[in-house]
């Protein structure tokens, strides 16, 4: 009977053990980093979660492009980081050194940067594609923001223009690195 009743106490200090977890302040649930939303928007108002093909068309004014918007959950929301692609394909491709092979148009530390990009557990960013083959992303209305990023050459040295690609949305949890990718499939003309 002994042995039953150490084996019941043994049982019930594992379940209260197993129940407590170190508080870091987090305000995620410990579960794992996803995407909860996430949506491109084109320059016609057309909007697509991934399943539709947006056309993106040049345009040299600054508020006539693209935008992005995504929500995640679970790891540390609201901090995470945010990097949107541009890829030939719907997968994100790194190097062997494992630097990105597709061309970044948008990076945010997400939760720590003081950004209108996104503060918390989401973000908002608008994007301009010019008729120079570059692509300006950064905070919806602070056009000083937003950086250049030379698309050109990756299109010439992939399937070149008008053509198929991907806007890849990448999502990782600092504390961890875990990492979670979206594709949306776009024409770029």
């Amino acid at each position: 009977m002994t042995g039953v009743k150490h084996l019941v106490q043994v049982v019930g200090l594992a379940v209260l053990v197993s129940g407590c977890t170190p508080n870091n302040g987090s305000a995620g649930n410990g579960s794992p980093i996803t995407i909860a939303e996430a949506s491109v928007i084109d320059s016609d108002g057309f909007s697509s979660t991934g399943t539709s093909v947006l056309d993106i068309r040049p345009d040299d004014w600054p508020d006539q492009g693209f935008s992005l918007h995504w929500t995640v959950t679970g790891g540390r929301t609201p901090v995470h980081r945010a990097d949107w692609f541009i890829s030939a394909d719907d997968t994100l491709q790194a190097d062997l050194a494992g630097a990105d092979v597709d061309v970044r148009i948008l990076g945010r530390n997400c939760g720590i940067d003081f950004s209108d990009v996104c503060l918390g557990n989401s973000g908002d960013a608008a994007c301009s594609y010019r008729t120079d083959r570059t692509v300006y992303c950064g905070d919806l209305g602070a056009l000083a923001d937003r950086r250049p990023t030379a698309v050109g050459p990756y299109f010439a040295n992939t399937r070149g223009l008008p053509g198929r690609y991907y806007l890849l949305l990448r999502i990782q949890d600092p504390s961890n690195g875990e990492t979670v990718v979206r594709s949306f499939p776009v024409n770029f003309e």
